[in-house]
């Protein structure tokens, strides 16, 4: 069965959110390598109830719990507890993102996952995860096999590979700059190289050659390819950016999934598309792909990732979904069964 698609039209925005009542706790969690620093944040509901609760898991790049937090509000307002954590080597936790492949992305996720199911303040047997870009990658890949993941929602990402993501950018970027004829032609080869680079085929010196032969041109430095080119002792943490397929975790979720998608983002049609595919075995009747028209990445409008005013009511649409699907299930402290 096709997951429903549907088009929001939800045109509310606000550039700061509502208040939110709430209470939290912070703590370190014990990864692979590292420690994180996170925040559970526990909505205001009446005392002697365990809520229900979402992991966030950010996206690409350095990223801290006070960037999570504009994600995190519209699930506090839903009545749903939020864990939000520094990512390796960001504000209080220990280790590098640098370092961190999206193995041990998805295996900080499941060690988060098991720890927010030791709180007693949460209900163990209904927390979801959010991937937020990036983040899209890697919450399946931590759902998988499990049985207690109750939700997952991928917020503007997910569905197409890092590497069509990656090399659509790098064309983008040519397009905005203008770099045509032969330029073009060496701007591509040197993006085929980086990539075999990453996958383990070539040296990065195979990479830096050909970025240093259009040294007296403008592209190399409308690629920006140079300011992420990892070195060859960091390649392997990067490998999957190459060679990692979505498909086969997407294709194995058997639980409600949200894929929200924003109308303005990179290719809209080209995400649908290959959300469709990859869902068609879910069978959960929960399961949506939403398109907001007028978002663009992360739900955003004026910006990308996480700059820009936030669609907040396409946000709380997005939490009000998750609480659809775990509000029958609220049980008191204490009840473990």
């Amino acid at each position: 069965m096709s997951p429903a698609l549907l088009v929001l039209t939800v045109a509310s925005l606000a550039s700061s959110a509502a208040a939110v009542d709430s209470r939290s706790v912070e703590a370190r969690v014990a990864v692979s390598g590292a420690e994180l620093a996170v925040t559970l944040s526990l909505p205001d509901v009446s005392s002697g109830r365990r809520v229900p609760a979402v992991v966030l898991l950010p996206g690409s790049g350095p990223s801290t719990r006070a960037e999570s937090a504009p994600l995190a509000r519209p699930f506090l307002r839903a009545g749903l507890a939020v864990l939000t954590f520094d990512k390796r080597g960001c504000g209080a936790s220990t280790g590098s993102w640098l370092t961190a492949s999206l193995d041990d992305m998805a295996a900080d996720g499941r060690s988060l996952l098991d720890w927010m199911r030791t709180r007693g303040e949460v209900d163990g047997g209904r927390i979801g995860l959010m991937g937020v870009s990036q983040g899209g990658w890697v919450a399946p890949l931590v759902a998988s096999g499990r049985s207690d993941v109750a939700f997952l929602i991928a917020l503007t990402g997910g569905g197409v590979s890092p590497r069509v993501i990656e090399r659509f950018d790098y064309e983008r970027r040519l397009h905005a700059a203008g770099v045509t004829g032969a330029d073009l032609l060496a701007a591509r080869a040197a993006i085929d190289a980086y990539f075999a680079f990453l996958a383990g085929e070539v040296p990065q010196a195979a990479v830096t050659r050909l970025l240093e032969s259009g040294k007296d041109r403008s592209w190399p430095a409308d690629l920006g390819m140079a300011r992420v080119l990892p070195s060859d002792a960091q390649r392997p943490a990067w490998s999957w950016v190459a060679t990692f397929d979505p498909r086969p975790s997407l294709s194995s979720l058997r639980l409600p999934v949200l894929a929200m998608i924003g109308g303005r983002d990179r290719d809209p049609a080209m995400e649908v598309q290959a959300w469709q595919a990859a869902l068609a075995p879910n069978g959960d009747p929960r399961t949506e792909i939403r398109v907001e028209p007028d978002a663009g990445h992360v739900l955003t409008v004026g910006g990308t990732h996480m700059r820009g005013i936030f669609n907040e009511a396409a946000l709380d649409a997005m939490a009000g979904w998750a609480m659809g699907v775990v509000r029958p299930a609220l049980r008191p402290y204490g009840d473990f069964s």
